[in-house]
């Protein structure tokens, strides 16, 4: 019995020895590389010192490289901020012919709380000036037909209905996808369309998304394009909780619903309330951007000109529930 428990306690002790050598190779990695950001060098000193052996494991996944990961957030808002101005520059809002671009919200707001432009009333200029803070660059859209789910049921059969007639493409930028049965009818949803010649991006969080992986085999040979955002997933931080569907650039969803069978109350959680809207009109626009602009990051393919990808038209607005 001795034997047996001194050969339990060998792979323990190689763990311990192998963070206390992690714990020092990290001490030097924050003295040494990281020395330009004080106060990060002393917090992550002391973890590592007082804790040896739980600071590299805290190290080892939640630590970033925030000179790195700014440089790569500094291009993409470069890359973003860029494919926005040329949508402003070349695209003709609500389609009236007038030539104006689209405004944005900081430009519309600095008239004013009830601001006309491009054929469009803006009644909500508090509201306006708000989102404004947020984003600047934010794109004001009217006259959108909108549909509010606050069921996953009603929400997922609307999507599926919408993926199911779809003619020319289908983008769907989501956080977490289960391997469960809603995922995989969406799956293989959009092989069928692909198969068929529709245009199918799917672009998903690496962490939340994972479970993708076993059902890749669905996608085999459809043509479906597939991107991860920020494929190492030990790195906790930095992930992509968007949630967002286009098809054929003239419907659009979003809101706070995964994909995955806990939405439809099968969950352990039992009935799960969330809200999600359909819209059609020229808020598609801006879910499409927000799309290409998180695509070209992630899938690092070149710059795509969204510009064939946008076809919403105007509708009376409405609100359904």
């Amino acid at each position: 019995m001795a034997d047996l428990a001194a050969l339990l306690d060998v792979p323990f002790s190689l763990i311990l020895v192998v963070l206390v050598v992690l714990d020092v190779i990290f001490v030097f990695v924050i003295l040494f590389v990281e020395r330009d950001n004080p106060t990060r060098v002393l917090h992550w000193l002391l973890i590592l010192i007082y804790e040896p052996f739980l600071g590299a494991i805290l190290f080892l996944f939640f630590h970033q490289d925030y000179r790195r990961k700014r440089r790569q957030f500094e291009q993409k808002a470069r890359a973003d901020i860029e494919m926005l101005e040329r949508y402003l520059r070349e695209r003709v809002p609500l389609r009236t012919g007038s030539g104006a671009a689209s405004p944005t919200i900081e430009s519309a707001t600095s008239r004013g709380a009830m601001s006309s432009t491009s054929g469009t009333v803006f009644e909500y200029g508090e509201l306006a000036r708000l989102a404004s803070r947020a984003d600047p660059h934010a794109v004001l859209a009217g006259n959108n037909r909108v549909r509010l789910f606050v069921d996953g049921n009603e929400k997922f059969q609307s999507l599926l209905a919408d993926l199911r007639a779809a003619k020319e493409h289908i983008h769907l930028e989501y956080y977490i996808l289960r391997n469960d049965a809603l995922a995989k009818e969406i799956v293989e949803t959009i092989s069928a369309k692909a198969k068929a010649g529709v245009q199918v991006r799917l672009l998903l969080d690496a962490l939340g998304g994972r479970a993708m992986r076993k059902l890749e085999p669905l996608l085999a040979g459809s043509g479906v394009k597939l991107a991860y955002f920020f494929p190492r997933v030990s790195r906790f931080n930095y992930r992509n909780h968007r949630k967002i569907a286009v098809i054929d650039g003239r419907i659009g969803y979003c809101g706070g619903y995964n994909i995955g069978e806990e939405y439809l109350g099968r969950g352990p959680l039992g009935y799960w309330r969330d809200c999600a809207v359909r819209v059609q009109g020229p808020g598609v626009e801006q879910l499409q951007i927000r799309f290409m602009q998180d695509w070209a990051f992630a899938s690092r393919e070149q710059a795509t000109d969204p510009s064939p990808y946008l076809q919403a038209v105007p509708q009376n607005s409405s609100a359904m529930l």
